[in-house]
């Protein structure tokens, strides 16, 4: 729960679309369709632990099919869409009316952000022409 959160926060740091993604206990990565990386692990680890220290609200409501169709921009993953035919769409909502984050999401999260804990980027790598890969670890940002 804890880093499918932190991965979800990611998402808000790097608002590009998500080409893959791998959840575990201890790590995780997310891939972004994102063709310069000019960011630094160091930066986008400042920017998650604030997002973690802000101990914003995480929740989840619904919406119907056809509000999801009108806004398109809630779908972050380039090729995967939510499963259609229920009627209505799970959305995990993070910050105060949903300020921080609202995307589709069947998966399990945390409360509130301050849950996530301590966080950083261990790595950025580049997995092809316009594909960054980013690894997301517990615990303090190594010294460099």
């Amino acid at each position: 729960m804890r880093m499918h959160t932190a991965c979800h926060l990611l998402s808000v740091i790097c608002p590009f679309p998500i080409t893959g993604a791998s959840v575990n206990e201890a790590d995780s990565r997310v891939d972004f369709d994102l063709p310069d990386a000019n960011v630094t692990k160091e930066e986008v680890t400042i920017r998650l632990m604030e997002l973690v220290n802000g101990d914003h609200p995480v929740f989840t409501r619904w919406i119907s099919e056809e509000e999801l169709e009108s806004n398109p921009g809630l779908v972050k993953s380039k090729n995967v869409r939510p499963p259609r035919g229920a009627g209505r769409i799970r959305l995990v909502c993070i910050g105060e009316e949903a300020v921080v984050d609202s995307q589709p999401c069947g998966g399990t999260h945390v409360a509130s952000t301050a849950e996530v804990g301590e966080i950083h980027i261990g790595k950025i790598e580049k997995k092809g022409r316009e594909n960054r890969r980013f690894r997301i670890r517990f615990g303090s940002l190594p010294a460099s």
